[in-house]
Parts: structure tokens; C-alpha cells; sequence
């Protein structure tokens, strides 16, 4: 049964073949319109049905001629395949009309290698002619000649010309003079090629050598890309891995060639030929590819993050100014495409002609695996860098490690950071200059300052407080400049640290002068007070005595070194008198605030050893008393005690040494008196 069906349906090609519009002369030369290749079934001995499986596939065998389509001719390679063999007169298939060719099978092939590659061709599209090819094969013993620079159209579309013979010769003739032709993911599986004008590939493969070459005279079988004719060629997604050849890229007649796209280190993709003639415009070859960027955070898509390459282009290259690419990310994280410009070869000789390989990277290190940087900053994020590999195909789409959080961020809301106008804290000071950071990104790795609770770190930049200033702080490459009458917070910088307009800084900081700490002082008692700062290795003054009424306020210079035992905070009742409160800094503090001090008499050490004096003078009187009401000699007085003698506040060991002379002393007072009761 299926035997019937297939030998019906070939009966129904021959049918349809007799009312078609479509002619095909003895001669081989298709007129009019066709759907299909039967209308050139009844040439004797030229078509053979096969079976093939459930399909039916009709060879059109042209093995001792050749074909000539005038009119509009459309076939489906999938079912139906030209055929020539040894005996094939060339040019084989010529189209002076519209050939299209669907589906993805062998749709002409041809055996005979021809000698002469303007004439001995397998296919030659005429100027005013156009062919259309998707997806289908052309194997081919001969060139390819889709030189066609009249008003006609070549669109191909996945098409793959497959070389059957060993001829380095043959190769396929692209030409893009006058006519709108697309290429699109064209694959030269084993065969050579040939560019003679303006255009643009949007995908080009090689396999098993396959090349575009300067002419149909290769020098090897080894991958070429030629443009000729003070022409320029644009290409993209070129593949050459595993195929290289003596040359992958061949050049002359000052054109350019820029490739979008490819699969191999630059260092690897070889060029030769003539290139440049002093003009860096001409004759060089352009690697470059598309590039945009998917920024995220642990929580999702990044919005408004900025993206930020820029080469590495310099002395001794043909451009020596580096190119900056920005980006920007929207609400899905996804950023603007930029074409980055990875690289050129646009070397020359004493002959201006390039016989070995000249490249330039501008990737990192101009390295030829063309490595850039990208710096990203985000509002509420850490400023990060990642490297991104350029060589590849297709647009490069670089989604980075997620962000991660900046948490010296107070506000989170930019809009409301950008609208401040004064600084006034360390938190709104961080966060304005990050917002500017932002506004005006160009590279930065680091942020303006960085901030720890309530220090300001500005690294080596000047900071000066502007007490009379309003609007964002500036920023130039020495100072910043923050608005506040009362800058609250500790800052610390290499620079110097200064106030302008009445400002006040409510806070310590180190700059480099050296450390200057801050103290703040109220008392509850109503009080005018001496208030010193002292060096506790010496007890030398550091600054003070200050007169002061209930409070104080002020600034101190650290001196240098720091004392080992610290410093101190004291207050003392006017002209010398008692101290009345002390407290030590610690080190690591830039800012002394106690601001509800109660005021006390504080015990001396050298009180409590005038007291111990005056106790043990007291007690020798007592016993030279008594001794003389008992007629004894008057001895020695023994007093075993431990006291501090360091200068210092009062101690305990001076108080247990008083406690036990007055304890002596009352025993001894009590023996006089029994004495005196007993006469």
C-alpha cells in the first residue's frame, strides 16, 4: 500500500509539472513561476525519484547540465535537491531571477571543481538577481559567487555552504557594493570566502577550516576573513575555535573590518595583509562586543545601580585616550547595551603591509584574553568590582555576585538624602556624600569618607565645618566642605580638620596636627570651678586651670606620646582649693561628655599623711606624759606602718594606718587618765 501512495504521488509531481506556468527548455533555462522543482521533471533523464523512508524526495539531476532560473523559483530542500555531477557544465545553477530555498537539507549539490573562479562556479547569483536560503545545506566541489552588486537581494538565514573537495581554491564570494544583502548565522563548513564590499554579518561560523579569504588564490586551507576594494565589512559572533588556519584574518585596500562577537583570545586569531597605511581608521581589524548587565542583592533586582568599565587604552596604542561605558540598571535589574570596543590589529611593516600578528587589548593588564573591570556602586549598597571575560558570542548579559549591604547607610530613601542642606551629624554626612558619590560616579572603588557610628573617617582629605554654609557639601580632591552650625559627631583624617563661619564641632578628632579630644562637662551644684586636664605620668597640667561656671566645654591637644597612665579630668574649688571631682579619659575615646556631675570633697594622699604626722606627734606627747606621771624614762616610740606615698588621691592603706595610730593613741590617752584618777 505505501509503494501505491509513493508512486501516486509521483504521478501527481508529473501531473502538476505538465499544468504549471513554469518552462524549463531543453536548453536548461527555467522561465515563469514555481512552487517546486517538478516543472523541471520533464527533462529527460533528469530527475530520479527517491524513497526514502515515509518521504518523497526528488533529485533533479543536472549531472551533464546545468540550470538558468529567469523567473521566480521556490523549492523546500527538505523534499527536493538539484543535483550535479562530473559532467555538470559551469556555472551550474544560475540565477538571473529569485531563487528561495526552504528547510534545512541538501538543496543544490555539485561534484565538478571548477578551474577558474569567475566562470566555474556552483552557484552564481547575477547583479539584479536574489536569493533567498534558510536553513539549508550546498555542499559544493566548486566556489560560490553571490557577487551580485546590481539592485538584487541575497538574504541567508542559518545557510551552511559544505566544501566536498580538497581544492583550497573554491570559496564563496560575498558582496555587499549595492545592495541590502543579510547574513545571518552563516556557516563555511571546510570552504573559503571572499568579501568584496560593505555589509554585515550577524553570525558567522567556521568548521573544519572554513574561511573568508582574500581571493580565490588561498594561501592555505586555514581560516581567513578578507574585505577588499577600500570596503568595510561588519561581522559578528565569528566562531573559530579548533580551526585555525595560517590566518584567520586577511586584509588589503585600507578596509576595515569590525567583528562583534568571538569565540578565541585575540592573540590567537592570526591576520595578515595590508593594513593601516598610516591611517588607524583603515585597514584594521575591530574586536568588540555588546554588553549590559543583571545587578541583584540578597533581596532581588538592583535598581539605579551603576555600572562602570573603562579601558585600558594608552601610550603606544593606536588610541591612546581611555573610553569610559556607563550603565545603568532599571526596576528589573537589567541595565542599558553598550558596545565596548575590545581591541584592534593595525600593524604594519617598512611596506605597510602587516605579515605578523599586531594586536592591541584593551582589557586589563592588555591582556588578549581581553579581561575588563567593571565597577558597580548602588545608594544603599557596597561599591564592588567584578571582572568580566569578553571574549565570547551573542550579547554578553553579566550578572555579578549579589550586592552586598552598605550599612553605614542611615536614611535609605536617596530623594530625601538629596534634598538635605546641612550635615549637621556623621550619619547625614555619610549619607550625603554617598548620595554625590553616586550622582557623579566615575570609578570610584571606595566611598568620599566611611563611618562607624559616630566617626567620621575622610582617609586624606581636609575637612572643614561651615557654620554659616547650606546645600550638599562639596568635594574637591583635597577638602570637603559640611554644612552645620554644630557638627555633631568624632572625625578623623591625615588632612587637617578646621571650622569656618562660627561653626562648632561637638566632637574630637585626629587630623594631622594630631589627636584632639573633645570634653564636655555640667555640675549640679552652682558653682565657679577650676577645670584642668592632667598629664597622670607627671601630673603636669595639659590644659587648665579653666574657670569655669557649671559647665565646660573645649578641646585638647593629646601630647605626644601619650602619657602611659593616661589622662585626667579634674575639678577644683577656685585658688588651689579642694578637688572636687576627677575622671579618667580612656585612650581609645575621642570625646569626654558627663553632663550631670555631683560635686565632692575628695580625700588627698597628702592630706591623709599630714593626718598621720599629726597623729603620731600627738601620740609621743601622750606617752611622754605618761611616763613622767609614772616617773619611767621616756622610750622609744615603735609605729609599724604601711602608707602610699605616690602623690595620688587619698588611699585605703593611709586610712587603716590613721585608724590604728588613733586606736593606739586612745589606749594611751585612757591609761593617762586612770592614772590621774588614781592620785
Amino acid at each position: 500500500m505505501r509503494t501505491i501512495i509513493k508512486i501516486l504521488i509521483s504521478v501527481i509531481v508529473v501531473f502538476f509539472s505538465v499544468f504549471t506556468n513554469a518552462q524549463f527548455n531543453a536548453g536548461g533555462t527555467f522561465t515563469g513561476t514555481a512552487t517546486d522543482l517538478s516543472s523541471i521533471s520533464n527533462v529527460t533523464a533528469n530527475t530520479t525519484i527517491s524513497l526514502t523512508g515515509d518521504a518523497i524526495v526528488n533529485y533533479h539531476n543536472q549531472a551533464n547540465g546545468a540550470l538558468t532560473i529567469n523567473g521566480d523559483l521556490t523549492f523546500n530542500s527538505d523534499f527536493e535537491k538539484i543535483l550535479g555531477g562530473n559532467g555538470t557544465s559551469l556555472p551550474f545553477v544560475t540565477v538571473n531571477g529569485n531563487l528561495t530555498i526552504t528547510g534545512s537539507g541538501e538543496a543544490i549539490t555539485n561534484t565538478k571543481e571548477g578551474s577558474n573562479f569567475g566562470t566555474d562556479v556552483t552557484l552564481a547569483v547575477a547583479n539584479s538577481a536574489s536569493f533567498t536560503a534558510s536553513s539549508c545545506i550546498i555542499p559544493t566541489a566548486s566556489g560560490i559567487d553571490l557577487n551580485n552588486n546590481g539592485t538584487g537581494r541575497i538574504e541567508l538565514n542559518k545557510t551552511i555552504f559544505k566544501k566536498i573537495t580538497t581544492d583550497p581554491t573554491q570559496i564563496v564570494r560575498f558582496d555587499f557594493i549595492d545592495t541590502p544583502d543579510t547574513y545571518i548565522d552563516v556557516v563555511l563548513d571546510g570552504i573559503g570566502g571572499l568579501i568584496t564590499g560593505l555589509g554585515n554579518f550577524v553570525g558567522l561560523e567556521f568548521k573544519n577550516g572554513g574561511s573568508i579569504d582574500s581571493n580565490h588564490n588561498l594561501e592555505s586551507a586555514g581560516q581567513s576573513i578578507y574585505g577588499i576594494g577600500n570596503k568595510n565589512a561588519d561581522l559578528s559572533n565569528l566562531q573559530f575555535a579548533g580551526n585555525i588556519g595560517s590566518y584567520s584574518l586577511k586584509l588589503r585596500n585600507n578596509n576595515t573590518m569590525t567583528i562583534n562577537g568571538f569565540d578565541l583570545p585575540l592573540d590567537q586569531i592570526g591576520i595578515t595583509g595590508r593594513l593601516g597605511l598610516g591611517n588607524p581608521n583603515q585597514g584594521a581589524v575591530f574586536f568588540e562586543r555588546d554588553v549590559s548587565f543583571k545587578i541583584k542583592d540578597a533581596n532581588g533586582n538592583v535598581e539605579s545601580a551603576i555600572i562602570q568599565i573603562t579601558d585600558n587604552r594608552g601610550t603606544g596604542d593606536t588610541f591612546t585616550t581611555p573610553v569610559t561605558y556607563n550603565f545603568t540598571t532599571i526596576a528589573d535589574g537589567t541595565s542599558n547595551t553598550e558596545t565596548i570596543l575590545l581591541g584592534l590589529s593595525n600593524g604594519l611593516n617598512a611596506n605597510n603591509q602587516a605579515q605578523y600578528e599586531n594586536f592591541e587589548s584593551y582589557g586589563d593588564d592588555d591582556d588578549m584574553d581581553v579581561k575588563m573591570t567593571a565597577n558597580i556602586i548602588s545608594y544603599k549598597h557596597l561599591i564592588s568590582s567584578t571582572t568580566v571575560d569578553m571574549v565570547g558570542l551573542d550579547e554578553l548579559i553579566f550578572t555579578p555576585a549579589p550586592l552586598g549591604e552598605d550599612s553605614s547607610i542611615t536614611e535609605v530613601d536617596k530623594t530625601i538624602v538629596d534634598a538635605y542642606t546641612t550635615q549637621e551629624t556623621t550619619a547625614k554626612a555619610y549619607d550625603h556624600l554617598k548620595a554625590i558619590l553616586v550622582n557623579n560616579y566615575s570609578g570610584e572603588t571606595a566611598t568620599t569618607v566611611t563611618r562607624n557610628n559616630n566617626i567620621l573617617n575622610a582617609r586624606n582629605l581636609n575637612v572643614v565645618i561651615d557654620g554659616s554654609g547650606t546645600g550638599a557639601p562639596t568635594v574637591s580632591a583635597t577638602t570637603i566642605t559640611l554644612n552645620a552650625p554644630v557638627f555633631t559627631g568624632n572625625i578623623i583624617t591625615t588632612g587637617t580638620v578646621s571650622s569656618i563661619n562660627g561653626a562648632t564641632i561637638y566632637g574630637g578628632y585626629i587630623d594631622n596636627v594630631g589627636t584632639h579630644k573633645f570634653v564636655d562637662l555640667k555640675w549640679n551644684q552652682i558653682s565657679t570651678n577650676d577645670v584642668s586636664i592632667v598629664n597622670k605620668d607627671d601630673q603636669s597640667v595639659i590644659s587648665g586651670p579653666t574657670t569655669s561656671a557649671n559647665s565646660f566645654q573645649g578641646h585638647f591637644l593629646v601630647p605626644d606620646p601619650a602619657p602611659t597612665n593616661g589622662i585626667e579630668i579634674q575639678i577644683d574649688a577656685l585658688s588651689n582649693g579642694p578637688n572636687l571631682y576627677k575622671a579618667a579619659i580612656n585612650d581609645e575615646d575621642l570625646d569626654f561628655v558627663r553632663l550631670d556631675i555631683d560635686l565632692i570633697d575628695l580625700g588627698t594622699e597628702f592630706n591623709q599623711l599630714e593626718m598621720l604626722n599629726i597623729l603620731e606627734r600627738l601620740l609621743a606627747k601622750v606617752e611622754g606624759i605618761n611616763n613622767s606621771m609614772n616617773n619611767t624614762t621616756t622610750p622609744t616610740i615603735t609605729i609599724n606602718e604601711t602608707i602610699t606615698n605616690t602623690a595620688d588621691d587619698g588611699t585605703l592603706q593611709n586610712q587603716e594606718t590613721i585608724l590604728m595610730v588613733l586606736k593606739r593613741l586612745l589606749n594611751k590617752v585612757t591609761a593617762t587618765r586612770e592614772a590621774l584618777k588614781d592620785e
